[in-house]
This record gives C-alpha cells, structure tokens and sequence, in this order.
C-alpha cells in the first residue's frame, strides 16, 4: 500500500483528478458576489478611459437650483433650447420631463415649435409596455418630439443584489432602447454586435465602462439659457440635459467606482452608456472554456503546492497565485476590457488548500510517528550500547592488568627466556598496551556521551604536561627510531584540567609517532599567542587527504590511507576534540598527502570567564 502511494504517477493522477472535481464542482455556480466585486475592484484600480467626446452634459445643479426654488420654468427651458439649436447638435436628449414644467400656453407652443428645429428627445426611466416596440407618440403639435426607453439600472434582486449600477439594457423583446439608437450616428455596427453584448431574460445588455468624467464636455443649464457659453461646444454632439442638484436620490447611483449616493449623477452614467457602445469598449467576460482551464490550472498548483512544499514556501506560493490573479486580472482588464473570471479560480485556491491540508497533516503526523518510534528505538539502542560499553570496559580492566603484570614478571626473568620467548612477551605487553588503550577510549566515550566528563581545573604548566608525555612516548619513538623533538618557549600558568590534556597530547603525539615512517622526526612546540596558548605536534607522515580532513574528528572515523597499516580505534581524536572544546579551546589540523600533518591545539587564558558565561558545552 505504502508503495502504491509514493508512486509518482498516481500521486499526480490523483492531483488531477483531485483538481478537476473541484473545478467541475466549483463550474455549477456563479459566485456572482464574488465575481462582481472582484470586477468593480478592476474597474477602480484602473485608469478611466476617456470619452469619445462626442457627448456634451448639461446639467442643472445646485446653485441653478436654488434660484429656481426647485426646476427651472418651461420658459427658462425653451431658451436653454433654443441656443442648444442654434448650435446644430446631433440630438438633445433631456430627462427632465418639460411637459411637468410650470408655463404658460404660449410657452408650451414656443416648445412645439422648437422641437421641430432639434431632433428633441425625451427620455424615459422605463420600458414601452409589454406588447409594444416604443412608447406611443405624443399628440400633435408634440409629436416631432420622440420619447425613447432609457431605464436605469441596478443589481437589487439579480446579479450581485447589492444596489450597483452595472449594466446598459440594448433590447427588450426586440425593440432597441435610446442607447443604441444615438450611437448609430457614430459606429456602423448593430446592437447585436456591440462588444460585450449578453442575453439576459429578454432583453440585450451590456455592462457599462465608465469613463473619466472630466473628459467630458460640460456646461451648465443656465448658461446655455443666459447665451454665456461656447456654442461650438455641442456642434455635432449628443447634448444631455438633466438634474444634478444633489438633493435627490433618483438623480444619481451607485457604481462600481463609488458606493457613496451622491459621487455620480444619472446624467453621467446615460452618457457612460451611449460612450461605451461609441467606443465599443464594454467590459467583456471571457469565454467558458477559459474559466474552466484557469480554474484548473489554479487548483492543480494549489495542490501541488500543499502537498509537496514546505509549509512556509507553499504559504508564500498560495499568497503569490492570489496576488499573481488580482495583477493578471488588472492587467489584462486595463489592456482590452477583458474581465478574466477571478470568483471561481480564487474559490478553488481556498476548497483546494481546505481539502489537501488534512491529507497533508495526516501524512506529516504520520511520519512524526515513524520518526519517534525510530528515534525511541535509536535511544534504546544507544543505551545498551552505553551501558555495554560500560560493561564490557570495567570487565577487561581486570583481567588485562593481570595479563600485563604476568608478562612484566617473565620479562625481568629473560635470562632464563629464550629469544624467541622474549620476542613473545615483549609483544604480548605491546598488545595489551594497545589493547588497555583502546578500553581507556572506550570508557572515556561512555562517560562523554552520558555527560559524566567534568573538569577539575587547577592551575598547571602546560609544557610540564607535555613533556611528561613526551617522556613516556619515548619508548614507542625509540622502536621506530624518531626523534620527537621539542620548542616549548615559557608560558604562564593556566586554569587546566591536567589529565584530560595529557589524554590530549597522548593521542595526538602517538597518533604522530603511530602514523609518520621510520627514522624520521616529530615536532613539538608551545608558545603564547593573542589571547592563549598554541601548541603544535607536527610529523612527517602519510598525511590526510583534503576530502578527508572535514571527518577526521568524528567518532569511529579512521582516514582509508590508516585502515590496514596501523590499528586503532578512531576515537583518539574525536575524545581530543572534546576535551580541548571543554576548555573552551581549538583543535584543527593542516595537512597534505605524503607530506605530514600538523595538530594545532589552541587554549584560551580566559577560561573561567568561558565556564561561567555558559560557553562551554560539556
């Protein structure tokens, strides 16, 4: 089974799979919240177009408001008009309803009569009656004057239900509303196949871009009216004229750019709608096809990243694919109006991470499992190994000082010994030197590793500790005829624990002696450097390798060029190591094949100030 689940090729299959269900789950629905919030945020974050400039707005605001005490009069409208004509725009569309204007009846007749001098166009916040194509023609003399659908829009009870102004109806049941019909003048193509364009009910819509609202041409009613404006300005434009006094609701919405009631009149927004299909640049979601493989592709890597990185990595990868969404998303909505579909790729981020980590932790919390039974095994282990270190040591200690001391006794007796007699027991002393050597490593071992090793510090003379050694190695010198030479300078006392550096330089000298040929030399050296003292024992030797040089200080370890010429332990130096560190001080080596090695021992002055800082690591 454990075999059949670390199979890559399953692993992937089952990523794919795993993959594919959430993106055919996630496919079933529409996440419209989501959806559009992630699309006004593209809207916001990126710079408005401007317009076509071929609209004019001419707003009645605040102030005009103020001193018409509410709408401005039908006369004051007429003479708005009849300047508008004068300057030969395309049409005037007004939405505010001059037939609700206080006039008189010669003020309403001077209204006919201009509507035939200014393609005049009334627009209506509705949709003809179902049944009908357009809204039934106003009676005669007004019947020059055309009354057009132009409904305002918002989400309330479709789409995201959040109030906002989004969408532009084209059709309904048919017949073309105001929008594309002022267009017309300005592109070729039908409604039909405006950018963007989508079914919805009956009806054909697009969703509006709102473009940069000082970009369009603006003056203001009573401007017009007074004559005190540049009537070049609406030469072959779509002139707007409506209410922006800011002390109504229905004058104004809320859009994708701002939720705040008052940031953007109507009037702006019918001209964002006839603009968009002008420009042609209605935003456009992208096919289904494509959402499908975004999804996909986002829930696979989701997947893989949970599955097989670490956790901080596969974090910073999840965070990376959310922000790399939001930027490709911008990038591609700002380069051709193309809405990329964010709801269901970051949805499938999120399902993704939820169903994998489980699987992911239960596969962590089992192999934390296999590492602790491992690692108690590994203690248990390592007990008895101690404890059969320990054992084994104290057991050989007795019976290889009686060995010793026989072979002693029959060498003060080697008048009575033949030479070969001799040669025997100066072999079996020379064996269980070696051998109580090696128990001596041993049982320094068992009490390194159970942390018994303390040191006893007194001060002493560290060159009367090594020659000492020096003196007691001659024996093993003199059989390979080499000369240990020596250059101690005088060095101050120091805090040391004699016999553990005695234990140091032993091995380190023997291991020279042990290592360097026939009839050649071994030096030894102290002196006072910066801060401590240095001491040196340099050989002739086989040397050490350079690949070898960084394990030679691990336990056990012994160089290849050592393993069948000389007998040991491959513990000397490791114990060494331990013991210097425990002064708080160095031990490194140089050396080269062929060429000898040099161990360099540094000790620190300053060692009670190490011990009581907590730098030593016994």
């Amino acid at each position: 089974m454990d075999q059949w689940l670390k199979n890559k090729k399953i692993q992937w299959t089952a990523r794919v799979l795993l993959a594919a269900g959430i993106t055919l789950v996630l496919s079933q629905f529409q996440f419209q919240t989501l959806e559009f919030f992630t699309s006004d945020l593209r809207m916001k974050w990126t710079p408005q177009p401007e317009s076509s400039h071929n609209l004019l707005i001419v707003p009645v605001n605040e102030q005009s408001a103020k001193r018409f005490e509410g709408l401005p009069s039908l006369s004051q409208f007429n003479s708005m008009l009849e300047k508008l004509a004068l300057a030969q725009p395309v049409s005037v569309v007004t939405f505010i309803n001059p037939f609700k204007l206080s006039g008189s009846q010669s003020d309403m007749n001077r209204l006919a009569g201009l509507s035939r001098q200014v393609p005049l166009i009334l627009a209506e916040n509705d949709l003809p009656p179902t049944g009908l194509t357009e809204f039934p023609p106003l009676s005669p003399p007004f019947d020059a004057i055309q009354r057009l659908p132009a409904p305002k829009t918002s989400d309330r009870t479709v789409f995201a239900k959040d109030g906002v102004t989004r969408r532009a109806i084209l059709k309904y049941e048919g017949a073309e509303t105001m929008y594309p019909r002022l267009a017309q003048g300005f592109r070729t193509r039908p409604a039909e196949e405006a950018a963007g364009a989508f079914d919805f009910l009956d009806s054909k819509q697009i969703f509006i871009r709102f473009h940069d609202p000082s970009s369009y041409s603006r003056v203001e009613f009573t401007n017009i009216a007074n004559g005190r404006w540049n009537s070049l300005e609406a030469r072959g434009k779509i002139a707007l004229v409506g209410l922006d006094t800011k002390d109504a609701f229905d004058q104004y919405v809320t859009s994708p750019l701002s939720k705040n009631p008052f940031d953007l009149s109507q009037l702006y927004v019918q001209a964002d709608s006839i603009d968009t299909l002008i420009q042609n640049d209605a935003p456009r979601p992208t096919p289904v096809v494509f959402n499908l493989a975004l999804t996909f592709l986002v829930a696979l890597l989701t997947i893989h990243a949970v599955m097989t990185l670490k956790p901080i990595t596969g974090l910073i990868v999840l965070l990376g694919t959310v922000a790399g969404l939001f930027a490709v998303g911008l990038a591609v909505f700002y380069s051709s109006n193309d809405l990329i579909p964010l709801a269901q790729p970051l949805l499938a981020v999120f399902l993704c991470y939820y169903f994998a980590i489980p699987y992911r932790l239960i596969r962590e919390n089992r192999r934390s499992w296999e590492y602790y039974q491992k690692n108690k095994i590994l203690t248990q282990v390592e007990e008895l190994k101690s404890n059969f270190l320990k054992l084994v040591s104290h057991d050989l200690k007795t019976p290889l000082a009686k060995i010793q001391g026989m072979a002693e006794i029959l060498l003060k007796e080697r008048a009575q010994l033949s030479g070969a007699q001799q040669t025997a027991v100066n072999e079996i002393i020379i064996s269980a030197d070696d051998l109580e050597d090696f128990v001596s490593s041993l049982l320094n071992l068992s009490r390194v590793e159970s942390s018994e090793v303390k040191l006893q510090l007194r001060s002493g003379d560290v060159n009367r500790v090594l020659e000492d050694v020096i003196q007691r190695s001659s024996f093993h010198a003199q059989r390979k005829k080499i000369t240990v030479r020596k250059e101690l300078e005088p060095l101050f006392s120091l805090k040391i624990d004699e016999n553990l550096l005695r234990q140091v330089f032993t091995n380190l000298i023997e291991n020279a002696i042990k290592y360097s040929p026939e009839g050649s030399s071994i030096l030894v050296t102290s002196e006072d450097t910066v801060g401590g003292v240095t001491i040196q024992i340099a050989d002739q030797g086989m040397g050490i390798s350079e690949d070898e040089l960084p394990h030679i200080f691990r336990k056990f370890y012994r160089a290849k060029n050592a393993e069948g010429s000389t007998s040991g332990s491959g513990l000397g130096l490791y114990l060494s190591k331990y013991f210097v560190e425990l002064h708080s001080g160095r031990l490194s080596v140089e050396s080269h094949p062929h060429q000898g090695s040099t161990f360099t021992v540094f000790l620190p002055y300053e060692l009670e100030t190490h011990i009581q800082s907590g730098e030593l690591h016994a």
